[in-house]
């Protein structure tokens, strides 16, 4: 949830990018690979 905030990607990017019907369908290793994705990707800009 830190990582989603810090980069502003919703839940519901995340869900939808890896076809999940909710968070709990999540395996660790789509976890694992979300958690990569989101890494690279820059902070969002303060408003």
């Amino acid at each position: 949830m830190e990582e989603l905030e810090r980069t502003g990607v919703t839940l519901e990017a995340v869900l939808v990018r890896y076809q999940l019907p909710g968070l709990n369908a999540m395996t660790k290793e789509v976890y694992d690979k979300a958690m990569r994705s989101l890494k690279r990707t820059k902070p969002k800009q303060a408003a």
